[in-house]
């Protein structure tokens, strides 16, 4: 009985020190949360929602929207979905 308590404790100590060693600022490895926020590229959003990730008031937006229908966009079962980084990019590309 005594070695099983030692071995759980062991492994307990182990499983404690990796898990604490992967918030380290000294690792390497970045954790999964940091780079699903940091990349916008698969982010999806509702058009409500869309002047905020593309730095323009609610009004810009409903305007830029209303006056150019052809943004790139999803619309799924009459609701309309946008990529910031498409839309970005296709604001670049009219401005140029």
């Amino acid at each position: 009985m005594d070695l099983w308590l030692a071995v759980t404790i062991i492994a307990c100590a182990y499983f404690l020190f990796e898990a604490i060693k992967g918030f380290s600022p000294q690792s390497n490895s970045r954790n999964p949360l940091d780079t699903m926020f940091d990349e916008e590229e698969d982010l999806i959003v509702k058009e409500q929602d869309l002047h905020s990730h593309i730095g323009l008031t609610k009004e810009e937006t409903s305007a830029l929207l209303y006056q150019y229908p052809e943004i790139p966009k999803l619309d799924i079962s009459g609701r309309n979905y946008y990529s910031p980084e498409q839309v970005k990019g296709w604001i670049k590309k009219q401005i140029s």
